[in-house]
């Protein structure tokens, strides 16, 4: 069907991000309808004309398995819960690429790294954790604290560096306030039926590079809450 061109430029976007083209209708004189659709997942997004020729978000719905719940934060989040609606839109992670370290001599650890490997052992006791502590190839100090469902890193430099793995998905935008919220993300709501995931090996990146381009602002207004 014919449509504007600034909501065939959505439809571009959504169709290069889910692999298939959406379903579009005019529901208004000046709203057209986006949806994307697959067996567990349901987007909805309506677009208005504010003026001649400019057309912007207006409304949207995101269902997972027929439960609404709340739209995902940018596009990235979104298509990643298009393809896989178990992750929640979070990054799957394979614990074997995490960067590897060489442990160290347990009569030589630096004090901060001893003060570091006791804190995670004992707010992790409950969880019979299995905390090491070692040099990663650049020298940077790195402890890393595993229990059943998943695993905390923590580089130690000037500031620490934390990633948080939970049920094979990296979970480290939840360690906004250090150790502490990085524990909790860890430790809480966890799903006990959940397969845990593999000790961990060799490096990847905690996150997704974020790109500043106008179609990716133009993208990251679609799934706003």
């Amino acid at each position: 069907m014919w449509m504007p061109k600034d909501v065939r430029e959505w439809f571009d976007d959504i169709e290069r991000g889910t692999g298939q083209p959406p379903r579009v209708e005019k529901i208004g004189d000046r709203r057209f309808q986006i949806t994307a659709e697959n067996e567990r997942v349901t987007m909805t997004l309506d677009l208005k004309m504010t003026s001649p020729g400019k057309w912007v978000w207006a409304y949207s719905t995101l269902t997972v398995d027929g439960e609404r719940r709340p739209l995902a934060k940018n596009a990235r989040e979104f298509y990643r819960l298009f393809r896989d609606p178990d992750s929640k839109g979070l990054v799957r992670v394979d614990p074997a690429d995490e960067e590897p370290f060489e442990p160290y001599p347990a009569d030589d650890l630096p004090i901060t790294v001893q003060n570091l490997v006791g804190q995670l052992t004992g707010r992790l006791a409950h969880l019979d954790p299995v905390v090491r502590a070692g040099r990663l190839a650049d020298g940077t100090p790195l402890v890393e604290a595993t229990v059943p469902h998943g695993y905390v890193r923590v580089k130690v430099g000037a500031t620490l560096e934390l990633r948080v793995v939970r049920d094979g998905y990296d979970v480290t935008v939840d360690a906004k306030d250090g150790i502490e919220s990085a524990l909790r993300s860890l430790t809480e709501d966890h799903d006990p039926t959940k397969p845990a995931p593999a000790a961990p090996g060799r490096a990847r990146r905690a996150t997704e590079a974020q790109r500043n381009t106008s179609v990716e602002v133009r993208r990251a207004t679609v799934f706003r809450i």
